[in-house]
This record gives structure tokens, C-alpha cells and sequence, in this order.
């Protein structure tokens, strides 16, 4: 991935690119990032991606260059004025040799990078209305994304040299970044108002493109590839042909022929126009390999019998020259071309006990698949030698034999067909790596083994999903779109169907009336990927080719605002649906995509100060590796917890914590908070929350009886409380700096007696020194601060509206709008009018039964008049202020085993925090405008069983819980953590790397380019 930091794809090495210079930085076994190169240059570098062999390219003002970064150097290239302006944006295909780049003079061109001449190779290029911002380059499918300035997302097919618009989508942001998520079919962009968006592709329709009757009597097989603008297919069948055929507009030319190909039916053909072999196998074991010259196929390479039976399945890999061969004598055997000869390197005896009808073959990392007639799925790596080393097996995967299975290299699922009319999707557990240029994988050898039958251990296979119904008829072939993520189906009801997994099932899509269907048997089905054309097989001899197309992309509610200012990174882990960005606020974050929501997994504290400005990710690791603007580059790791506190004070009381508040300081780079704690015994601590521990820094004087409710000021420094005696009380928070003997108490300013029984609520608005207090006799009370007293501006008693007040267990004070708001025993909300400096109060209104039995939890969002309410039905309910009324939002069960006896809820990281009676806290993610509740932590057995109080420090991003035991613990708000291990050394020395704006970095001067 480009940007101002790039990880290269083995792990390796980082690349950066600050000032006028480019780094190199190698990783040690150790977690450490050690300098080792630098390349100066005579404008800033802004740009970095991986190149082939070992090169890196760098954008560079309007120029590019391209450099071999190993011990002695290597070739180089420069292309100056690749734009007419600055480069804003930059992608590669390391493997492919192609290069995307976008800039000021509003082109996206396309490039191939030829290092051995030292050149790019212009190839293609497009105009565009605004800045490009971010580009995103999909080998597997030749699609290119970009986004900018414009505030769309483009999506583009490379093809024939050429860039041609598939879709666009609505407007969005300023698009700054761009991820793709195959497996969930989803475009993730991040940009200048600190947005994460998502995206899907929506509206995929099948439009047919040309039709030839009757090729063959009798066609069992296809196979399609592209190549520029050249789309051909080769068939044959059981009149022992080969026939080779080209699209030319809406017709299909039969280009070559071949008449007596085989002496018995043909079963498989294999078609790769890049290196032109076509290979192909028959019913009496017969493999031939051809070469298509012109528009003549002539016969390269022979194997007589190269199965003792039929050969019903073919994978060829034309760059290493290697094939592989299954048929029904049950094993897979591994061939190589040299020259004329077709040489078997290995035969594994034990593959299937019976015939294999399919495999797949992944030539990147070794990747092989098998199916066979006794309904066994099996996984292989093959080895550079030949040799096939057995993954995973799935015995019984159908009721009956396996006919069709495809591989999807980007999302690592095999879907799978079978005589059961059933259609599976499947995947390796994690644990299991693949290799890499076909070497071998590992196995994690803690999870569960079978037999592998032959003195080995494997393990199974896993089901992700399958139909919710069977189908009339089996499907004999089934193929995968990765674009659309859509699986195609084909069988003996003459039907191409559409498909797309969602949870574990299997579900059919509808295609539109475009769709036209053939009306015999379809016995084979092929896709070619790239340029997403289908072409189909009929038992009668037609061939039917279609094209897919995708009509746009749909934003996914909600986004998520990730950082203030500019979302600068987007990484994106689709293994384990991990988010990771970075922003102008210099913060790192990680984000889980669940259901298609963003949940916040965990967050960095003051990463750089200066803001981040790049970032890369390494899922095997849980690495993370950011830049600021000051070239630093940090190492971080992402652990994702167990759920234990982070610090207990077991002795805080000595009895139940009824209360506890939490403050954030006035100093943010403090990142302290402070934490208010009362109970049964009477005592009042101030403590202070600082890197996730509690130390306590004052307490009341005499304690009396037990304190319900408290409120607290920062900036004043006064506490309000109140509880067991009726009386609400009024202390001074204590520094604890200077002091000796313990840490000093809290002296009492007023107190005055209110209430009839309990007091249980509490409110304090400082600024206008106002305290509304309610408790066990029903009575709403205002009063006013005035230095050592409390002065009774208001109350309920004796008025109209005492009759309206049951028990009050919970109150807030709307100082935007004067009104306060009760949570009451009878399970109503009530809001009050407390205007005219608060010396009245009238009623406003009721909402009956907003929880079954009684409301005791009210917190809000002041800014946006939301509030949340929680009682003993165990609901979690947002209600929305509006026109003197509250209008429900939304509403999650949060405790289903019993009521929520706390709650708290951060609008600025909507984050809530709920305390159960069955002794769980949960904390939730609050998404979107309407509020929706997403689960993120889930916590239980806590204080004995019993949680009575909850609070919630943003500063800390932490929760302080408490209750019947006494104590006051301290847990990470979030799922995981990012935990740092350090910063990029020198290569010499060991010092902190540190990026000068010249041609020259700490410990060795660099090399002008």
C-alpha cells in the first residue's frame, strides 16, 4: 500500500517517505526497526509503495523513481515530469510490474515499471474533474478504485491498456484513503472530515453478449481467458474436438479447430493466452498439450495413459510450467512442460480412494483443493518438488460425490457442489498458513488433528455456510466473482444462478430480466475473473456467453467519525475484520467491522503529537507501525484482551459502594481523572485515576450515614452529596500536594435537610450554582449554592404536582432548556419546567411505562438533548428532547437475567456502560444518529455478583466499577489495546531514528537519486 510509510508484503522492511528523502528499515527478530538506507532527493518525497524485485517506487513532486533497495544496489529508473503536477496519490502490482498515479493535473495514469531499462512504461491514462486523492489497485481483478477531491469513489477496469469507468459512486467526502474488503464485498474510504464510510456494490447485473448454436454433439467442457482486447473460449465434448473460438462484437468466430484431438471424449480443457497453451485430457487418460499460433492449434506435448482411466480434472500454471492431473483413479499427479516433453515430477497414491472429479490449483502460494466421488473435501500445499503436503479433510462434506470446487484466493473460501443438490461454502481454521511461492504451509499444531491416513495429522475442514434449501437438480459446476462476491451455479436444470453468503447461509440473488437462462443441461461453467465474462456449456452444443456488471456502490449506514480534523490512514485486516487509522490529532486507533458497524477496539494515547501521517499494519504480528509528521516511526502491537481488571482497591469501603462519579482533569496531557466513591459507610474519597490505577487523594472529615448520590465540579472543586439521613451536603475537594500523615480531608461547607427518607438523587450545575435534589418521598427540590449554606429555591411539596411524583430514583438537570428530567419508581419519566432561575416547578410532561417497575438510571448528552434511562426490566433506552417531550431512539435489552442497577453513557466516545443486577457490566458502542446499541465488552462476576455503581473515564479509557464487596476496580474500556514497543533505531548505534528535511539521516549520510 502507498502512502508516507509502506510495510513490504514479506514483513520484512518498512519504507518512508519525509522531506527529501526516502528510508529503508529493516525488522529484527526482536520486535526492533533498525535504519539501514537513505535516499535524498531534490524534492520532497511524499510518496512510497513496494515495486517488483525488490524495488521501491517514490513520488517525488511531479516525478518518479524507482529503486532496488537490497545490499548492493541494483537497477534504477526516474521518469521526471510523470505529471504535469504534484502527485497526490500512487499504487503498485509489485508482482505485475504496474504502476498507478494520480496528480494536480488531474490524469490517473497507468505505468509499467521496466527496471532492467531503467524506464516506466506509459500506459494508459484518464482525465478527471478534481484532485485524486487515493488510488487502490486490485490484481486479482484488474480493478482500479480512486477517490478525491470530488468526493466519489471510481471504479475502473484496467484492460487492454486501457482504463475504462465501470461504476461510481454518490457523493461522500473528501476521500483521502481506499480499502477494499473482498470477502464482505465492501470499498472502506476514509477522508477530510475524519469519517470511516463503507461501501458495497450494488444492483450486479448479467448482460448477455453472444451465443453459438451447436458447436459441438455433445460439449462437456470450456474454458475462456482474456488477453488485451482478445476474449476467446475453447470447448470440447464427445465428438472428440477442439474447438477454439474469438468474440468479435455479438458473435462468437470459431478461430481454430482441432478435429481429432483425442481418440475417446475430451473431459477438461485449459486455456492461458499469455503464454498460449491449451492443454487438455480425456476418458482414456490421454493428456496433450497445444499451443495456439495464430489461428492453428499445433500439438506440443503427448502423455499417453497418464492415468490408468478418465482425467476429470485438469490446473495448469503456465509461468512455472506445472499441471496437475486428478482423475478416477483417485490421485493428483503433478507434471512439468520442458520444451515438447510433459515430464511427471510426483504421483501421490493416497490422494482419494475414489475418483477426484475437481481441484483447484492457487500457483501463488501452492494452494490445492480436491473433491471426490466418496464426498470428501481435502486441502494440499503442493511443494516447489512436487510433492503434496494433505492440509485439511472434510469426509461426508455431501450426501454423495463432490462435483464442483472453487477457490477464492482473496477471501481463502472453497465453495463446493455435490450430488446431494446442495451448494457449500467452506475454510481452513485459523492457525493454518499458507506458503508462499509454493512452499509449504504451517499448521498450528495446538488445534484438534484427524488421521490423515497415511500416519499424519490433519485437520477439518470448517463449514462457514450453506443453502437454506436444497435445489431441484444438482449443480455441476459453481464459480466465484470476487468483484460482486457473487456465486454462480450451473447443473442439469439448464439454470445459472446467482448466490451470496451471508451469516451461514446461502442465499439466491436475483439478476433481472437480463438474465436469460439456457433451456437444456448446462455440464460446464467458466469465468474469467478479470474481465468478468461467463461463458456456459450446453449438453446440446451451445455456448452462451454473458458479461457482469456492477451499476454502483451503496453507502452503508452509519459512518463513523474515527478523528478530529483528517482521517490521514486506513488499514484494513479482513481476516479478523480489523480497522486501523490514524489522524491530524496524532491519535492510532483500531476498529472492529461487525455487521457492518465500526466498533472503537482500542486507541493510542499521544502517539505523535504533531499528528500521524502514515501507517501500516502486519495481521500475523498484530503489528502496527506509525509515522508522524516529524518522520518518527513507532512500533506498536495490538493485543486483544482477557477480560481482568487492570487495578483493584479491594479496601475502598468497608461495606457496599453505592455511588461512584468520574471527572475528566482540565489539563488533557495530565490524563488523569478523578473518581468519587460513597457508600454504606458513610465515607466520601476523592481518588485519582492515572494510568489506570487509583491513589487516593482525599476523603471527607466525619463521616456520617450512608451516602446514595454525588456530584462533583472540577473546576470548582465542589462535591454534592447525599443519602441515607435526608440531608444534602456540600464539601471542598482537597489538593493532595504538600500534605504529610495521610491524605487530607475534605471539610464540610453546608448541609441542610431536604428530604423525608433517602435521598437518591442528585444533580449540580455549577455555573449557576444550582442543585436539584429527589429522593424516597417523591419530592423534586431546587436549591442554590450561597458559600457555607444551601438556599431552597424550589420543591414539589405541598403543590398541584406532588401527586405526579412517585418515588424518584434518578434526576438531570437540561440547563440548555431549563428542564430537568426524573426516573421514577412507578417505571415513568417525567419532565419538569425549572425556568425563571428555577424558583418554580411545573410539569411538563409523562411518559408512562418507559420501563417496566422502576426507572433508576438517567444519564445525558446536554449538546444534543439525548438521554439515556435504564431500569429494572433491564433495558438500555436513548430518548430524544423534543418540544417539551422525550421520543424513544432506540433500546437494547442489556441485562436479561435482571435489572441495571448503574449506567453511564460518554457522548464524546458514545460509549455506554451499563451495571447489572446479575453482577455484569457490558459496555456499548452508540452508533449513529439513532442511537443504536452495539455490544463491545462483556464482563461478569464481579463484587461478589453484584455491580451497583458504574462510571466511565474517557481520559483513561477506562470503567471504575463497584458494589457490594466493597472495592473499586479499574477496566479497560475497550476490547484490545495498542500497546506500544518502541521506535525505529539506526542502524548504527541504536539511537531513535530521526529523519532530517536533506539527503542525510542519523548515523550515515543517504544517496541522491
Amino acid at each position: 500500500m502507498a502512502g508516507r510509510l509502506c510495510l513490504k508484503s514479506d514483513g520484512t522492511a518498512i519504507f518512508s517517505a519525509f522531506g527529501r528523502a526516502a528510508y529503508s528499515f529493516h525488522r529484527e527478530e526482536n520486535d526492533e526497526v533498525l535504519h539501514t538506507k537513505t535516499l535524498g532527493f531534490s524534492e520532497e518525497a511524499r510518496l512510497v509503495a513496494e515495486g517488483p524485485n525488490d524495488s521501491i517506487v517514490i513520488a517525488t513532486g511531479k516525478s518518479l523513481h524507482a529503486a532496488v533497495l537490497t545490499k548492493n544496489g541494483g537497477p534504477e529508473a526516474r521518469l521526471e515530469n510523470a505529471h504535469r503536477s504534484v502527485i497526490t496519490a500512487l499504487a503498485t502490482d509489485s508482482v505485475g510490474s504496474l504502476v498507478f498515479s494520480s496528480g494536480g493535473d488531474l490524469k490517473i495514469s497507468a505505468w509499467r515499471l521496466e527496471l532492467e531499462e531503467s524506464r516506466f512504461m506509459p500506459l494508459a491514462s484518464v482525465d478527471c474533474a478534481v484532485w485524486t486523492m487515493a488510488l487502490l489497485y486490485i490484481p486479482e481483478t484488474n480493478t482500479l478504485f480512486s477517490g478525491g477531491m470530488e468526493s466519489k469513489i471510481r471504479v475502473w477496469k484496467f484492460q487492454a491498456n486501457e482504463l475504462v469507468e465501470l461504476v461510481r459512486s454518490p457523493e461522500a467526502h473528501g476521500i483521502l484513503n481506499l480499502r477494499y474488503s473482498p470477502e464482505q464485498q465492501m470499498v472502506l474510504t476514509s477522508g477530510q472530515d475524519g469519517s470511516i464510510k463503507t461501501w458495497r456494490f450494488q444492483g450486479t447485473r448479467v448482460r448477455p453478449v453472444a451465443t453459438a448454436l451447436g458447436v459441438h454433439s455433445g460439449c462437456r467442457t470450456v474454458a475462456i481467458d482474456t488477453q488485451g482486447r482478445s476474449v476467446i473460449v475453447a470447448s470440447a465434448g464427445e465428438d472428440l474436438s477442439i474447438k477454439v473460438w474469438k468474440l468479435e462484437g455479438s458473435e462468437i468466430r470459431l478461430m481454430a479447430c482441432e478435429e481429432d484431438a483425442h481418440n475417446d471424449g475430451i473431459c477438461k480443457v485449459r486455456l492461458h493466452l499469455a503464454t498460449g497453451h491449451l492443454v487438455s485430457a480425456c476418458n482414456c487418460g490421454d493428456i496433450v498439450v497445444w499451443l495456439l499460433q495464430g489461428e492453428a492449434l499445433v500439438r506440443l506435448a503427448h502423455v499417453k495413459q497418464a492415468h490408468p482411466g478418465a482425467i476429470f480434472t485438469l490446473k495448469f500454471d503456465p509461468y512455472k510450467k506445472r499441471l496437475l492431473s486428478a482423475g478416477s483413479d483417485g490421485t493428483i499427479k503433478v507434471w512439468i512442460l520442458r520444451g515438447v516433453e510433459l515430464t511427471l515430477l510426483k504421483s501421490d497414491e493416497a490422494c482419494h480412494s475414489t475418483g477426484i472429479l475437481c481441484i483447484t490449483f492457487d500457483p501463488a502460494s501452492g494452494f490445492v483443493t480436491s473433491g471426490a466421488i466418496d464426498s470428501s473435501i481435502a486441502t494440499w500445499t503442493l511443494e516447489e518438488e512436487g510433492t503434496l503436503v494433505k492440509r485439511t479433510v472434510r469426509a461426508g462434506a455431501h450426501a454423495g460425490r463432490i462435483f464442483s470446487l472453487r477457490y477464492d484466493e482473496t477471501t481463502r473460501l472453497i465453495f463446493s457442489s455435490g450430488a446431494d443438490c446442495m451448494i457449500r461454502c467452506w475454510r481452513e481454521p485459523q492457525g493454518i498458513v499458507l506458503g508462499g511461492n509454493g512452499t509449504g504451509g504451517t499448521i498450528n499444531t495446538t488445534m484438534q488433528a484427524l488421521d490423515g491416513g497415511d500416519g499424519s495429522h490433519v485437520v477439518e475442514l470448517q463449514l462457514v455456510a450453506a443453502l437454506e434449501t436444497k435445489l431441484t437438480r444438482p449443480a455441476l459446476a459453481v464459480q466465484f466473482h470476487p468483484t460482486s462476491g457473487l456465486l454462480l451455479s450451473a447443473g442439469m436444470d439448464g439454470h445459472i444462478r446467482y448466490w451470496r453468503v451471508k451469516g451461514d447461509h446461502i442465499l439466491q440473488e436475483s439478476m433481472g430480466e437480463e438474465n436469460e437462462d439456457m433451456t437444456v443441461p448446462l455440464l460446464a461453467l467458466e469465468m474469467d475473473t478479470s474481465h468478468d465474462f461467463i461463458v456456459g456449456a450446453g449438453m446440446d452444443g451451445t455456448l452462451k456467453l454473458n458479461r457482469m456488471e456492477a451499476s454502483g456502490l451503496d453507502l452503508l449506514p452509519p459512518s463513523v467519525v474515527a478523528h478530529d480534523g483528517w482521517c490521514r490512514c486506513l488499514q484494513y485486516d479482513q481476516t479478523n475484520d480489523l480497522i486501523l487509522t490514524a489522524g491530524d490529532e496524532g491519535e492510532v486507533r483500531a476498529w472492529r467491522l461487525s455487521n457492518d458497524e465500526l466498533v472503537l477496539v482500542a486507541e493510542t494515547e499521544e502517539a505523535h503529537p504533531d499528528g500521524a501521517r502514515g501507517l501500516c499494519y502486519e495481521a500475523s504480528s498484530k503489528s502496527v507501525f506509525s509515522a508522524g509528521d516529524d518522520a518518527a516511526v513507532k512500533i506498536w502491537r495490538l493485543d486483544i484482551r482477557t477480560r481482568e481488571p487492570r487495578f483493584t482497591m479491594p479496601d475502598a469501603h468497608a461495606s457496599i459502594v453505592f455511588a461512584i462519579r468520574v471527572v475528566d482533569g482540565n489539563n488533557p496531557k495530565r490524563r488523569a481523572s478523578t473518581v468519587l466513591s460513597a457508600g454504606m459507610d458513610g465515607r466520601v474519597c476523592a481518588w485519582e485515576l492515572r494510568g489506570g490505577q487509583l491513589s487516593l487523594m482525599c476523603e471527607i472529615e466525619d463521616p456520617g450515614e450512608g451516602i446514595l448520590a454525588l456530584r462533583l465540579d472540577a473546576y470548582s472543586g465542589l462535591i454534592v452529596g447525599g443519602g441515607l439521613e435526608g440531608a444534602i451536603h456540600v464539601w471542598q475537594l482537597q489538593s493532595p500536594q504538600g500534605t504529610h500523615g495521610g491524605p487530607p480531608r475534605m471539610p464540610l461547607l453546608a448541609m441542610q435537610a431536604g428530604h423525608e427518607g433517602w435521598v437518591r438523587a442528585l444533580d449540580f450545575y455549577a455555573a449557576k450554582d444550582l442543585v436539584v435534589s429527589a429522593g424516597d418521598d417523591g419530592i423534586l427540590c431546587t436549591w442554590k449554592v450561597a458559600q457555607d449554606s444551601l438556599v431552597l429555591l424550589a420543591s414539589t411539596r405541598g403543590t398541584p404536582q406532588e401527586k405526579h411524583s412517585e418515588g424518584i430514583l434518578a434526576v438531570l438537570y437540561h440547563y440548555k432548556a431549563g428542564l430537568i428530567v426524573t426516573a421514577n419508581s412507578d417505571g415513568a419519566l417525567r419532565l419538569w419546567d425549572s425556568r425563571d432561575d428555577s424558583s418554580s416547578l411545573e410539569l411538563k410532561s409523562t411518559t408512562v411505562g418507559a420501563h417496566r417497575g422502576g426507572a433508576s438510571v438517567l444519564e445525558m448528552d446536554a449538546a444534543w438533548g439525548d438521554v439515556l434511562s435504564a431500569g429494572k426490566d433491564g433495558y438500555l433506552k436513548f430518548w430524544r428532547l423534543c418540544e417539551g417531550a422525550l421520543q424513544l431512539q432506540s433500546e437494547t435489552l442489556a441485562s436479561p437475567d435482571g435489572g441495571i442497577a448503574a449506567a453511564c453513557y460518554d457522548p464524546a466516545k458514545r460509549i455506554a456502560v451499563s451495571a447489572g443486577i446479575d453482577g455484569r457490566f457490558r459496555t456499548w458502542s452508540v452508533v449513529g444518529n439513532s442511537k443504536e446499541m452495539k455490544l463491545l465488552v462483556e464482563v461478569g462476576g464481579v463484587h461478589r455478583g453484584s455491580a451497583v455503581a458504574v462510571a466511565h473515564s474517557a481520559f483513561c479509557g477506562a470503567v471504575i466499577t463497584a458494589g457490594k464487596d466493597g472495592s473499586l476496580r479499574v477496566w479497560s474500556a475497550l476490547e484490545g489495546e495498542l500497546v506500544p514497543l518502541g521506535a525505529a533505531k539506526t542502524g548504527t548505534g541504536g539511537q531513535t531514528f530521526m529523519a532530517l528535511p536533506g539527503t542525510q539521516s542519523t548515523g550515515r549520510r543517504g544517496k541522491v537519486l
